[in-house]
């Protein structure tokens, strides 16, 4: 049972990693948050639970501190947990985004090999700039994304609509690899190329990352295909 819970807590993990928040469904989220209070039970249960008595996150951040407690398996330390998530959550919502701009090649690199660091298998981030190079937000992506195919072409261009990107890095993570690209890779940047031109959309650069270093396609003349200049 021990393994069975450790292999999930690792394959939920792993989802966060690949795909992020969003694509979690509630029960998921919550159940995340309290491996922090939980570091060896199963947690699905409790989250389940406390969704069916308060109806949702918002609920459950919201709820009297003893109703919570009423719940088997929730005690005072949980609740003070859950409490100061919402307030942590508050708190950033409430903080001035300071700008980041990435002033050189370096920058870049070391953002997206800070940024994978934190992740258990290979995956895959898209980087939304502005002209001046100043971050916009960072978006996992399942690491199939870049597969070449009618229905990856489809999800990609109403991706890239929907969150209103003009112009983008890619990071793709190698996990027990050399930073040595492969016919994928460039096969890949170029399915990008190809949907992402004809929307005006600017794909600044193609970077790899393992865990020793970085690899960036753009500064290894991999853009030379390009019809259009965006580097400028």
């Amino acid at each position: 049972m021990k393994s069975s819970h450790a292999g999930h807590r690792e394959r939920l993990r792993r989802k966060l990693f690949q795909l992020g928040a969003d694509e979690l469904a509630e029960h998921e989220v919550l159940e995340l948050m309290l491996f922090h209070v939980f570091p060896r039970q199963n947690t699905n249960e409790l989250a389940h639970d406390l969704l069916e008595k308060f109806g949702s996150i918002a609920g459950v951040f919201e709820a009297d501190n003893d109703a919570v407690t009423s719940l088997k398996g929730i005690g005072n330390s949980s609740v003070t947990f859950i409490k100061f998530m919402r307030d942590l959550c508050r708190y950033y919502a409430n903080s001035p985004v300071k700008s980041f701009f990435f002033k050189a090649q370096e920058d870049i690199n070391k953002y997206l090999m800070d940024y994978f660091s934190y992740h258990s298998s290979e995956s895959l981030a898209i980087l939304s700039i502005s002209s001046q190079m100043e971050l916009y937000q960072t978006i996992p992506l399942p690491a199939d994304s870049l597969l070449p195919g009618k229905d990856a072409a489809r999800s990609l261009t109403e991706f890239v609509l929907l969150n209103n990107l003009n112009k983008i890095i890619i990071g793709r993570n190698y996990l027990n690899k050399p930073l040595i690209p492969s016919s994928e890779d460039y096969a890949a940047l170029r399915f990008l190329m190809d949907i992402f031109e004809p929307l005006n959309i600017a794909v600044y650069d193609y970077i790899i990352c393992n865990e020793t270093g970085s690899f960036s396609l753009r500064q290894h003349g991999a853009f030379s295909f390009s019809s259009k200049d965006w580097s400028l």
